[in-house]
């Protein structure tokens, strides 16, 4: 996790913004969940918040402008190296958004939808940080934040960009969703952590058994593992070229899981080929495939399957490929280009 709002947001800074002007006080109430109402009242409500000029209140403490649409005073307040999730949008003084967490599609681990996820660091004082140290779990505010500060102090940049007028403020709609405290935070991971292990002990006890079934269901049970471990079950001869050091080998495949649920196959890059350059066990590739690549020739067709540990053993492919999960690949070996030495 981005340890500072400048590192979080500082794609959006140096974006270009949407054009998109809008009504403050309608904007927010569209984040922060205005009631159901008639086409009438909508529209009568939107011509009274035209009317009307939000009033900003300045913190003694911090320097911060602040106007809560919603606020708890007894709740517990975030503080600073607190995580706090938050619903977003900020604009700059012409009304443009710059950045709206609704329509973010560059979603990190751990951010819901609609949500981002941010380490609270005072930057300078009157920082929309410091801001959210004012809420509390499900308050709702907006923010003026000094432009200039927060492009050339926070983000360190040398000058501010096209759409940022010098010397105007930026306004920032926050919804708290919720804060963990950095203890907080920890446990969690930590119970994650432990969850994880437990499921990837549970895995690992499993995947032979999982083999022997696939085997069996399949009508493998005749096929024994090489040397390597692999389990070779089918093979269609090549007619071409080995393969050697240094090769760049061109293939063609399908991974399955024993399921037979598709997680990857060639046809959906590039050109339907997968190149790289084989170097043994050295090779770009799991140490399944560079041990079956390296013993097939020119237009050989094999379906392996190869146990985790030559696979993406303890660790997985993030969500992907679970701990300790075998894995069938069809390869078809179409073309090996000798190097040129």
């Amino acid at each position: 996790m981005k340890s500072r709002f400048s590192n979080l947001l500082q794609e959006a800074a140096t974006g270009k913004p949407c054009s998109r002007p809008g009504n403050l006080l309608l904007i927010a109430g569209l984040l922060f969940g205005v009631s159901a109402m008639s086409s009438a009242q909508k529209q009568k409500k939107a011509k009274d918040k035209d009317s009307k000029k939000i009033e900003y209140s300045t913190d003694a403490a911090t320097g911060v402008k602040y106007h809560f649409y919603k606020h708890s005073k007894s709740g517990a307040k975030a503080g600073m190296d607190d995580v706090a999730t938050l619903v977003i949008q900020w604009k700059n003084n012409k009304d443009s958004i710059i950045f709206n967490s609704i329509a973010n599609k560059h979603r990190r681990p751990g951010d819901s939808i609609g949500t981002i996820m941010i380490m609270l660091k005072k930057s300078f004082n009157g920082c929309l940080e410091q801001g959210i140290t004012l809420m509390a779990d499900g308050d709702s505010a907006s923010f003026l934040v000094s432009a200039d500060s927060l492009y050339l102090k926070t983000f360190h940049m040398q000058s501010l960009p096209p759409f940022i007028q010098a010397g105007t403020n930026l306004t920032f709609e926050v919804k708290l969703v919720k804060f963990q405290t950095h203890d907080e935070i920890m446990k969690m991971q930590e119970d994650e952590k432990k969850l994880k292990d437990e499921q990837a002990e549970k895995q690992k006890r499993q995947e032979p058994v999982l083999i022997s079934k696939y085997l069996a269901d399949s009508n493998y049970s005749a096929v024994k593992p090489t040397a390597d471990s692999l389990y070779i079950l089918k093979r269609t001869a090549g007619h071409g070229k080995g393969v050697a050091i240094g090769d760049s080998v061109y293939c063609r495949y399908v991974g399955k899981f024993l399921d037979g649920r598709i997680f990857d196959q060639s046809s959906i890059h590039g050109n339907g080929l997968f190149p790289f350059v084989f170097n043994g066990m050295a090779s770009p590739v799991i140490k399944g495939w560079s041990i079956i690549i390296g013993g097939m020739t020119e237009g050989e067709k094999v379906t392996v399957l190869i146990p985790s540990k030559l696979a993406y053993g303890a660790y997985g492919a993030g969500k992907l490929i679970p701990p300790y999960t075998p894995l069938l690949f069809d390869i078809e070996l179409v073309k090996v280009a000798k190097n040129a030495k």
